[in-house]
């Protein structure tokens, strides 16, 4: 596991074989565009969707290690639609890799990656507003949010973030 994260044994499980079968795509390029586009459509065609608002509003597209990436307004993170992903204008090598390793989830799990996104984006707000309260409240460092914030996980604690994570530093499809 990375970092010495701990995870429950289910966590453990599919941390592990999400790893295991992205290392195996990263070998079969093809068929990770296969699973991409048939298996993983629904976040695909959102993704194509999304890329073709971009550009109509100008953005440019880059690539990261072979996939198409958009830089969207500041301080947010990141975001994976299938073939594509959107980040934040920081342009973080971690948050682009981190994203990468979402597409992966994408095909492999295909529709169920739906849940992994909701589960993930809920992660994310949480955080989002755990901090906006620990603001509010820090002047009393026993307030219920302080507590709350300042016990917070590493992110990359539970399985699909750790994987992505791990996924996004291993892969490159330009090679």
């Amino acid at each position: 596991m990375q970092g010495g994260l701990s995870m429950t044994k289910l966590g453990t499980f599919f941390y592990n074989v999400t790893n295991s079968a992205s290392l195996w795509l990263m070998k079969h390029k093809i068929l990770y565009y296969i699973l991409a586009c048939t298996w993983g459509c629904i976040m695909t065609v959102i993704g194509c969707l999304v890329s073709l608002v971009l550009i109509m509003f100008k953005k440019k597209p880059k690539r990261h290690k072979g996939i198409w990436y958009f830089n969207v307004g500041k301080a947010w993170g990141g975001v994976g639609f299938g073939l594509c992903f959107l980040t934040d204008s920081y342009d973080s090598k971690h948050t682009k890799d981190h994203e990468t390793g979402h597409t992966f989830q994408n095909a492999l799990y295909g529709p169920f990656f739906l849940l992994i996104a909701a589960a993930s984006a809920a992660r994310y707000w949480q955080r989002i507003f755990l901090e906006y309260m620990y603001n509010k409240h820090k002047s009393d460092p026993e307030s219920k949010w302080c507590k709350r914030y300042l016990n917070l996980p590493d992110y990359d604690a539970v399985w699909f973030e750790g994987s992505a994570t791990y996924i996004g530093e291993h892969y490159n499809l330009s090679k």
